[in-house]
């Protein structure tokens, strides 16, 4: 098992970006530093004045261009689409007893095709419940973010402090 200083917050924000962040992400199998790139390939072109022919889909090659030196990292996926129906389930069953009619209109909101923006506009109309769906959603990324590290045999260690 690998063991790595990890910035957990980080890794739980990038493996659950969500597409309209533009980013392929990346851990450092030796640093533990979480390397973001555009995937934007004018934006690249500009800030890491790469050749126009670099292809941000062929990842190995674009890694190796950017951090030749370094020749271990792990790509991180964008995880969002695979979680966020048993995030907003959950969420749903957790305000059941207290939002009656509410729980029943969000499960019904979920079920539809691209039902996160209903989902969301629902709980934007209650007061706190944006603050608590919050919540939750932290406590699941990072439960994620973890569950991740260690499907990829990878154990947190703490930072040194000088």
């Amino acid at each position: 098992m690998k063991e790595l200083s990890i910035n957990v917050d980080e890794l739980a924000f990038v493996l659950h970006r969500g597409s309209e962040l533009e980013l392929e992400c990346y851990l450092s199998l030796e640093t533990g530093d979480i390397l973001n790139i555009p995937t934007d390939n004018d934006i690249l072109t500009s800030i890491l004045k790469l050749e126009k022919n670099i292809n941000v889909l062929d990842k190995e090659a674009l890694i190796r261009k950017i951090a030749p030196d370094s020749t271990k990292f792990l790509y991180i996926p964008n995880n969002f689409p695979n979680i966020i129906f048993d995030l907003m389930s959950e969420f749903t069953r957790s305000i059941e007893d207290e939002y009656q009619e509410l729980h029943d209109k969000l499960w019904v909101a979920i079920q539809k095709e691209g039902g996160y923006q209903e989902f969301h506009r629902l709980i934007k109309s209650e007061p706190d419940l944006l603050k608590k769906f919050l919540l939750l959603r932290d406590s699941f990324f990072e439960a994620s973010a973890l569950q991740w590290l260690r499907d990829n045999e990878i154990k947190i260690i703490a930072k040194e402090t000088l």
